[in-house]
């Protein structure tokens, strides 16, 4: 699973390959590589709207204990807010530098009323405007301490521990300034549950 963005127009899934087990940029650590051999990506996708892709590997992952599976979230059961989930990437940091090395962040969760009245302050005066945050998306972040994913993240998970287990509920998909004042928004995995269930 990516951030449908990351997927270039013409999206040859011969084109692409992910490389599991490895925390370092430059594959120099343990890991392996798997081709893609099909791209699935919401009929809906267009620009920040749809931000989902799924990736089918050409051959079956052999689990280690650098690669394990993650769990999708219960439709039934709807993360409570506030939640602490993690966001890991390799993207830009506090300097502006691309880290070598994978990088871990705790970020809160924050509700779409109050993510949207950050993104869009008049939102509540003109109530004909549309939202800037849908309801295919979530927003995590501290923006007091500006921990934040940044340029470079997109497509990474957002990982919650939920009742024991590894949850992913969100892909990291778009954001202002990284942390400064603005939270960052993410695909809503729970939205796209039913989706990604008829597809797998």
């Amino acid at each position: 699973m990516t951030a449908a963005h990351c997927i270039k127009k013409t999206w040859f899934s011969f084109l692409y390959s992910v490389w599991l087990g490895s925390i370092d940029r430059d594959y120099s650590s343990t890991g392996e590589e798997y081709y893609v051999s099909r791209i699935v990506i919401p009929s809906k996708h267009h620009n920040t709207d749809g931000d989902i892709a799924l990736l089918k590997l050409s051959s079956r992952v052999t689990f280690t204990s650098l690669v394990l599976p993650i769990c999708l979230p219960n439709i039934s059961k709807p993360l409570t807010v506030p939640a602490s989930c993690w966001v890991t990437g390799w993207g830009q940091n506090q300097e502006g530098h691309y880290p070598s090395t994978l990088q871990e962040l705790e970020v809160p969760i924050i509700t779409g009323e109050a993510c949207e009245q950050l993104y869009n302050p008049i939102g509540f005066f003109l109530p004909d405007l549309e939202r800037i945050i849908k309801e295919d998306m979530l927003c995590a972040g501290e923006i007091q301490q500006s921990k934040d994913s940044c340029k470079g993240d997109s497509g990474g998970p957002l990982s919650c521990h939920i009742d024991g287990v590894w949850t992913q509920i969100g892909v990291i998909s778009w954001g202002l300034e990284c942390g400064k004042n603005l939270p960052g928004v993410y695909t809503n995995v729970t939205y796209y549950q039913k989706w990604i269930s008829s597809i797998i």
